[in-house]
């Protein structure tokens, strides 16, 4: 804007204004009014020009405050984010550690003090080779080569070595470390115990071993009934290869009259419940029926909810035929032994019958031509009737032997102290002829047949009487206890036995000595033999000749005893059976 300037005045200056010229004064305040409003817009441009200027100003400010600010955030948050990698790296479960190229230890983080042992002030600056087992220390050195040359070692299974000197099955990750300009300067790792992963892999894969290698069909099945495994065995027993079942109900298996039974087997099995043994019938491919027995047991996920089961199959078609045949047999033995039974008992009197003829008759020819016979006639006569009475005897023996069996009763509760005390009783006349001393310890009370057991004890311990040495017999009759069983003994001082006949003389018939010698048929101990073995026990026999004789048979301890009675280790004063032994 051009500036103006004031009119000239005529007397060479500027014009002054004078009151009493009011006319000449406007012309010099409109000026007055212009140069102000000059001023005020020169004024306006310049206070214009300096806010612009210092909004700049405040606006370069303000962008280099947010810069800074966002550089402090930035900063703030790699600082948060860098203690939270520290605190997750020394709080980690996994071992964590570092190393320089040349495999010293950098840095050990709490994970790695737990899976190796070794505190940080201890590890720190030590070789790597310090967890490694010695059979190992080439397998670090040839990873630190390869992460020299860039490449990244992702997963790798191997042992190493804790600071007990155990060995620990760990999977390692390394990477390597680089600095600001990119260079290679060591290595991190990060290890994991697998130790029970690796047992569980084993245990998982025995028994897949197991299950396939078994001779039983190993099948599962959805809650629906669809097969989703099918072993090797199963493929040999049903005839369907895996391929053929996996994805197939398992009604397929069934015959249709038993198609039911999979749908309460299922509905046992989502109560959790167990089949055990069930025996029933299933289809092969080629459409045969095979007898199995199954065990089917639920399948459980992680948090336990059934999800499925496991079968397992045997056939035991085999077995059923074989049950049947010994059932035919069992029926064909017990119809034989009855009519044993029966022929033993027609035998017995049609045989003892012409015996005591023959002894009668034999016996009157001797009276009535007493002194018309020579001698010779006479002990011809004497033997007939010795041979008719040892025919008798031994039909009498044999019918004994023949009803072991076929008088047996049921078991029960037999005191043997008491029984024993009655067996002396009938031989009380042979105890006292041979002055014998006849003593037991405390008997304890077994399930059996009181009438068999007592023929036991009487033939052993009239054995004893009979077969005595100079000396008065000393018998003794004793019983502990060998886990599930009795063991009752009945020692002699007698003749003994040499050992090579101890089992010779539990054959019927079986005499170790000629009958002038000792009388008897040889029948006694084959009769204790069988009653012995029907109670579910074994009879045996330790002797030496001229030293005694200990015959031991087992009874089966299936009832506890209500007596109080000494172990197999236990010592017990002897009681007396004869009061002429009390006496003496």
């Amino acid at each position: 804007m051009a500036k103006r300037t004031p009119p000239p005045d005529h007397r060479g200056g500027p014009r002054a204004v004078s009151p009493q010229r009011g006319k000449a004064r406007g012309p010099v305040a409109l000026w007055e009014a212009d140069r102000l409003k000059d001023d005020l817009l020169v004024r306006e441009q310049a206070a214009r020009a300096e806010a612009q200027r210092s909004a700049a100003e405040a606006a370069e400010w303000r962008k280099r405050y947010e810069e800074a600010m966002q550089a402090a955030d930035q900063i703030l948050h790699e600082h948060t984010a860098q203690m939270q990698l520290a605190s997750i790296v020394e709080f980690s479960g996994d071992a964590i550690f570092s190393q320089t190229l040349d495999g010293i230890i950098l840095n050990w983080n709490m994970g790695a003090e737990r899976l190796y042992g070794y505190r940080a002030e201890e590890i720190i600056g030590q070789p790597l080779s310090l967890l490694v087992p010695p059979e190992q220390l080439e397998e670090m050195p040839r990873m630190l080569a390869r992460l020299r040359q860039g490449e990244h070692v992702e997963y790798a299974e191997t042992v190493q070595r804790k600071k007990d000197g155990t060995r620990v099955e760990v999977s390692l990750t390394i990477s390597s470390v680089k600095n600001a300009s990119g260079q290679i300067i060591g290595a991190s790792m990060i290890a994991r115990d697998i130790t029970v992963r690796k047992q569980a892999e084993e245990v998982r894969l025995r028994l897949a071993a197991i299950v396939e290698s078994s001779n039983d069909a190993i099948v599962t099945k959805s809650l629906d009934g669809i097969i989703t495994s099918w072993n090797a065995a199963a493929e040999r027993i049903f005839g369907y290869r895996a391929e053929e079942m996996i994805g197939q109900s398992i009604l397929r298996l069934l015959p249709e009259e038993r198609q039911d039974e999979e749908r309460m087997i299922l509905e046992r099995l989502r109560q959790g419940e167990r089949v055990d043994h069930f025996e029933t019938v299933r289809r092969t491919k080629d459409g045969r029926l095979l007898d199995v027995s199954v065990t089917i047991s639920p399948l459980r996920d992680a948090r336990g909810t059934i999800i499925g089961a496991s079968k397992i199959a045997r056939d035991i078609t085999p077995q059923k035929q074989l049950e049947g045949q010994l059932a035919q047999r069992a029926a064909e033995l017990e119809r034989l032994n009855a009519e044993l039974e029966q022929f033993s008992y027609v035998v017995s009197h049609d045989l003892q019958e012409p015996l005591r003829t023959i002894t009668s008759y034999v016996q009157l020819l001797a009276r009535r031509y007493s002194g018309k016979l020579d001698v010779q006639a006479q002990e011809f006569m004497a033997f007939v009737v010795e041979g008719a009475q040892r025919m008798g005897q031994l039909i009498t023996d044999l019918l004994a032997y023949a009803r072991v069996d076929g008088t047996a009763r049921e078991f029960t509760a037999v005191d043997c102290e008491a029984l024993l005390g009655r067996v002396f009783g009938d031989l009380q006349l042979a105890v006292k002829d041979s002055a014998a001393e006849v003593t037991h310890d405390p008997l304890p009370t077994v399930q059996g047949d009181a009438g068999q057991l007592g023929l036991v004890f009487q033939n052993l311990i009239g054995n004893a009487l009979k077969f005595r040495g100079a000396a008065p017999p000393r018998i003794h009759v004793a019983a502990r206890r060998d886990k599930t069983q009795w063991v009752f003994s009945v020692r002699d001082n007698g003749i003994g036995l040499d050992p090579q006949h101890a089992e010779r003389i539990f054959q019927i018939f079986q005499r170790l000595h000629s009958r002038s010698e000792y009388p008897g048929t040889g029948i006694g101990l084959a009769i204790c033999k069988k009653i012995v073995e029907r109670h579910g026990g074994r009879i045996w026999v330790e002797s030496q000749c001229g030293q005694g004789a200990t015959f031991l048979f087992t009874i089966s301890d299936k009832q506890k005893s209500s007596k109080n009675l000494p172990n197999s280790d236990a010592v017990s004063s002897p009681s007396s059976l004869s009061k002429g032994a009390e006496a003496r």
